[in-house]
């Protein structure tokens, strides 16, 4: 997971070797170093961006661990203090979820898998208010089309690569 973060944010913002370096401590330790504060709005707009796929991702370990790594990079890199944000973990997490995270499986129970992890994790950061019908806790996302059976290892049937207007070297 920070392997993966590191060579993204390196291969998509113009850095030193320096700074580039920092980047990997930063995945790493999630504390910002000083040397890359000048860039934290643009490390924090590729974290916003970036789009992750699983193509085997099994019961979600993966796809989870990126997911909290990603929340805990985007609070370092958050302009304001901890806790003074506007936005909840509960709400990064679900833009998250909705925006970058995507896996695949040969293995429906894996996908249900994946999917419920994805549910747990951000059914925790929900803020519960026992006054409120059901609690104040929001629907759960849809994830039927963000953690999908297929087998990743054949192309897409004809008439699927037809409809969607690809070849099967896409």
């Amino acid at each position: 997971v920070e392997q993966s973060i590191s060579e993204y944010l390196k291969s998509n913002v113009k850095l030193s070797e320096a700074e580039a370096t920092a980047i990997e401590d930063f995945t790493h330790t999630e504390e910002l170093p000083d040397l890359l504060k000048p860039f934290s709005g643009q490390l924090l707009d590729k974290l916003n961006a970036v789009k992750v796929l699983d193509p085997a991702c099994g019961s979600g370990a993966f796809p989870i661990g990126m997911l909290q790594k990603l929340i805990a990079l985007k609070l370092q890199l958050s302009p304001l203090e901890k806790g003074q944000r506007g936005v909840s973990v509960y709400e990064l997490k679900l833009h998250t979820i909705l925006n970058s995270i995507y896996g695949c499986d040969i293995q429906p129970m894996a996908v249900e898998l994946s999917r419920l992890r994805c549910w747990l994790s951000l059914i925790i950061d929900e803020d519960v208010d026992k006054k409120k019908d059901n609690w104040g806790i929001e629907n759960l996302p849809n994830l039927d089309f963000k953690f999908v059976c297929v087998n990743t290892l054949i192309g897409l049937p004809q008439m699927v690569q037809d409809s969607l207007g690809t070849s099967a070297d896409d």
